[in-house]
């Protein structure tokens, strides 16, 4: 193999290894079952946020923690498989809700978080209930059953 080949080959290699590691860092970061930053993703965001409004680069903005109401019962009644839909359907919409600027995470068991960095003071309390009132709209058909879901 000549040199040319060799560097070649070593190219593919880190770039190959380059990507594994995009993928590993997403993992960490990211809940694989609704697409969300996880608890320590949005902790990163949370901490960078916070350096940017130090640094006079942000406005501020709001911290909106979204719990699923009765999610429990609906765990009950319609078990794992059906908790699974849901929160998949709650980071589908948050995903698809939320402005880019806007950062949306799974905590864990029934609760959400969203930050709307640089969202002026006037705008805040339209944005949250906007928000809600989307997430309070959503629902699936479990085995011929619509299951509702509701935030507070």
């Amino acid at each position: 193999m000549d040199i040319q080949q060799e560097l070649q080959k070593a190219e593919q290699t880190i770039a190959s290894q380059a990507m594994r590691i995009r993928s590993l860092e997403d993992l960490l970061l990211t809940d694989p079952m609704t697409g969300l930053f996880n608890r320590k993703g949005f902790r990163a965001i949370i901490e960078r946020e916070c350096e940017r409004a130090r640094r006079g680069q942000s406005h501020g903005g709001v911290f909106i923690l979204l719990d699923l109401d009765n999610f429990g019962t609906i765990i009950d009644m319609y078990g794992p498989d059906c908790r699974d839909a849901c929160l998949r359907l709650m980071g589908l919409n948050l995903n698809e809700t939320v402005r880019g600027t806007d950062i949306a995470a799974y905590l864990g068991g029934d609760a959400f978080a969203v930050l709307l960095p640089d969202t002026a003071r006037a705008d805040i309390a339209t944005r949250a209930q906007e928000l809600v009132m989307m997430l309070n709209n959503l629902a699936l058909i479990w085995k011929s059953n619509e299951v509702s879901l509701r935030v507070s």
